[in-house]
């Protein structure tokens, strides 16, 4: 193992699938976990750019909005383009 692994002690990983997506829930700020929350519970966990912002109650035009959905992108929880913006595989 390596130096780093071992320094770090022991630790309980990080859930998986719909679990994961729960748990990021608790750790995002609540305009973060509004979108979120709504591509969870989106058919197909997909929603447009234009739907996902009427389903958030944000100007899908807004700076803020457009902000928001970076800020999840970044943290590689949503996928796709303005066409379908989807929740990560890994969050399914």
């Amino acid at each position: 193992l390596s130096k780093r692994i071992l320094a770090a002690g022991a630790f309980d990983p990080l859930p998986t699938g719909p679990d994961l997506a729960k748990y990021w829930l608790g750790q995002l700020s609540p305009s973060l976990g509004k979108l979120l929350s709504a591509l969870i519970e989106a058919p197909d966990n997909t929603l447009s750019w234009n739907e996902l912002a009427d389903a958030t109650e944000y100007a899908a035009k807004a700076g803020r909005f457009s902000n928001l959905v970076g800020e999840l992108r970044t943290r590689m929880l949503v996928e796709g383009d303005r066409a379908a913006l989807r929740l990560a595989e890994s969050l399914r």
